[in-house]
């Protein structure tokens, strides 16, 4: 097990931070495999990170929980994951990502590694 920073919670009004919020966890995950190697325990420990709206929409599930009848994407972390990104996801990821790259120019005080790491986030989002 590695001593791994705690992820941040995550309260569905940004959809720009899903993505930051969801790879937090993963290192999160990372840091003791053993215990989230199992899809549930991740499902479980994301959801303790929920508040606000996202905690709000979460909660609408916890009595189909508790009977024993989960919607399938909370067996799943791959699919938890498509879901959330769907209900507080920037919607369009691809066509966002494609208009930023068209708009992003070198300013004259960064270096080509400051532009390269505002660059190669968007061509993977945008499949260039």
């Amino acid at each position: 097990k590695v001593k791994v920073k705690d992820p941040e919670e995550y309260d569905g009004s940004k959809p720009e931070r899903l993505r930051h919020w969801l790879i937090s966890l993963e290192n999160f995950f990372l840091g003791d495999l053993r215990t989230y190697q199992e899809h549930r325990n991740r499902i479980i420990t994301a959801c303790s990170y929920l508040t606000g709206k996202a905690l709000n929409w979460y909660e609408g599930y916890v009595e189909a929980i508790l009977d024993g009848r989960p919607p399938a994407f909370l067996a799943s972390w791959p699919e938890f994951k498509t879901e959330l990104n769907a209900v507080f996801g920037i919607r369009f990821t691809r066509d966002v990502a494609v208009q930023k790259l068209e708009a992003l120019v070198m300013k004259e005080d960064h270096t080509t590694s400051q532009y390269a790491l505002d660059f190669e986030p968007l061509a993977r989002q945008s499949g260039w």
